[in-house]
């Protein structure tokens, strides 16, 4: 995923590659969704 890590991030400490930052948001909300359905579970 971030092969380049040392240079994936700039002097802020933020991701420099938008399209990671995206898929990255997308890949949380998806477990944050499963976490819910699993909350509901138990």
């Amino acid at each position: 995923m971030l092969s380049s890590a040392k240079t994936a991030f700039n002097e802020a400490g933020d991701l420099r590659d938008a399209r990671m930052v995206a898929f990255l948001e997308q890949i949380l909300q998806k477990f944050l969704k499963f976490v819910r359905v699993i909350e509901q579970l138990e």
